[in-house]
């Protein structure tokens, strides 16, 4: 599962660095709870051919059997289709694109949506880490390693053994 949307709490969440289609696709679902998108979309005159459109879209895609059993899911893909791939949603699903942009217009709160211009390619977050890096910290018997407001303080002690002694010991009691 890449990601989730959880109505009870109305958040999204997904695993990192997958693609805008898992992001558009958890936020199909959070739109549909808000405003009923699901239920507006099925209301409308021409649902069964949409609804074929929609399983013949999920079934190119490769999705399961039971993912195109539920409306929910036949829903978040196309709609995950049709934000990411404007054109090619007209092209591959244009009466859903057609109603979808209908219904759009018609919640004000959800005509920004119109204003998106996808960019039909595969994108991924990047991320900056250090995965090794110098040791902060020395096995040298001498060296203390203290905190100061946070930060850490080497104290040298010339005497190993008077080290090995107070190690351990805050640096006030010292």
């Amino acid at each position: 599962r890449l990601g989730a949307y959880y109505p009870g709490t109305k958040t999204i969440t997904r695993k990192f660095g997958t693609p805008r289609e898992t992001l558009s696709h958890e936020t199909a679902h959070f739109f549909d709870d808000k405003f009923g998108l699901k239920k507006r979309f099925y209301k409308r005159g021409e649902t069964k051919a949409v609804a074929e459109e929609m399983l013949e879209h999920m079934k190119l895609s490769g999705e399961s059997e039971n993912r195109m059993k539920k409306p929910e899911e036949r829903f978040a893909d196309s709609f995950e289709w049709w934000l990411t791939h404007r054109d090619l949603a007209k092209r591959d699903m244009p009466l859903f694109s057609k109603e979808m942009r209908k219904i759009i217009e018609e919640i004000p709160e959800l005509q920004p949506i119109l204003k998106i211009e996808p960019t039909p390619r595969f994108t991924l977050e990047e991320m900056e880490s250090t995965i090794f890096a110098r040791q902060q910290f020395t096995n040298d018997p001498k060296i203390l390693t203290m905190r100061e407001k946070g930060r850490p303080v080497y104290i040298k002690i010339d005497d190993p053994h008077l080290a090995i002694a107070i190690r351990g010991v805050g640096r006030e009691k010292l």
